[in-house]
């Protein structure tokens, strides 16, 4: 017969009460510590590990009010368990998503040259929030060193404001690595309306690094 999650629980106790009654008038008001034990072992028996299945469980007995915050983590949770069939459409709305399940990338091919640049690398499609912004080159700057370096900004052109609180400076480890994903990392003014324009700003110190002919892309990611 299958029985819900309630009705073990209302057995459970009922077997406890009887157990404790018994243990109380049978010892002239006292239990003993072996008394303890035989409760424990009565309760465990009613429910051992693993009694309780999703089988034993009735559909729609539990709702998401039933469950606190919090009490269910991913590690509660087998691989497998939980297949897409299991999931009824709606139950899950955009807003309950991750920031990185909703996170988008745009990908831009840029040239530069021994001197200061700016190349359009976004255009918002929407009213969203810059996450983070990289750079991939196939050619390294990692020799750039003191006041001889190149210096990286994103302009929002249409704000009239920058992602980045200060400049990026490309100096020693901090430069460009060949095939290397280069974080700047914007830290201000991330929220974009719809149609914001994005411009990428290089700047060269001195004499830095010749990114001629260099291949390079800007990844934006955002939500």
């Amino acid at each position: 017969m299958r029985r819900t999650l309630r009705d073990i629980v209302v057995m459970s106790c009922f077997l406890w009460l009887i157990i404790t009654l018994l243990g109380t008038f049978g010892q002239g008001g006292r239990r003993r510590p072996a008394d303890y034990e035989r409760m424990q072992q009565a309760i465990r028996g009613v429910l051992p590990s693993g009694s309780i299945g999703s089988a034993e469980i009735e559909d729609g007995s539990v709702a998401s009010a039933d469950i606190a915050s919090g009490t269910i983590e991913t590690g509660d949770i087998k691989d497998g368990t939980i297949a897409s069939a299991d999931i009824a459409d709606g139950t899950v709305a955009p807003g309950d998503a991750t920031t990185a399940l909703k996170t988008k990338t745009s990908i831009t091919q840029i040239t530069l040259a021994q001197a200061d640049q700016q190349k359009y690398v976004f255009v918002a499609p929407y009213a969203c929030t810059i996450s983070q912004i990289s750079l991939v080159s196939d050619t390294a700057t990692t020799s750039d060193a003191g006041t001889t370096n190149w210096t990286f900004q994103i302009a929002n052109l249409t704000q009239t404001n920058d992602l980045l609180s200060s400049a990026y400076v490309g100096t020693n480890s901090a430069g460009l690595a060949a095939d290397t994903v280069l974080d700047l990392s914007p830290n201000t003014n991330l929220t974009l309306t719809a149609n914001d324009v994005l411009e990428f700003q290089a700047t060269a110190n001195n004499t830095p690094t010749d990114l001629t002919g260099a291949e390079i892309i800007t990844v934006v990611e955002y939500y």
